[in-house]
């Protein structure tokens, strides 16, 4: 199991870690919003559009995780596993990346025209 822990660290692209830290991010702020913005009525729909972000990044960098996993696994059946699940999540994450894509949009739209 420490063989794949390892692997998954490698795998890893960048831009999930970034969407991972933006995500947390955005989630606090969201969480704490009445202590830390008290005074600004922006700052929730700016950390929603940042949450959203966030998770289209992830949601992009999943399968290219998952098949950048697959060449660090030892058998063939794993690696097989891994770049179905790859294709999958790929297919999965199109449409929720272009809904969500719609809605940050939208939300962006909405901040602009109110301000």
């Amino acid at each position: 199991m420490k063989w794949l822990f390892k692997a998954l660290l490698a795998a890893a692209p960048r831009l999930l870690w970034w969407a991972l830290a933006a995500l947390v991010l955005a989630a606090l702020n969201l969480l704490a919003r009445e202590e830390i913005w008290p005074n600004t009525p922006a700052a929730e729909p700016a950390c929603q559009v940042l949450l959203a972000a966030s998770v289209i990044g992830l949601l992009l960098t999943g399968p290219w995780t998952l098949w950048r996993l697959a060449d660090a696994l030892p058998w063939a059946v794993l690696r097989l596993g891994a770049r179905v699940a790859a294709v999958l999540a790929g297919l999965v994450a199109l449409p929720v990346v272009l809904f969500a894509l719609g809605a940050l949009i939208v939300t962006g739209s909405k901040m602009i025209g109110a301000g």
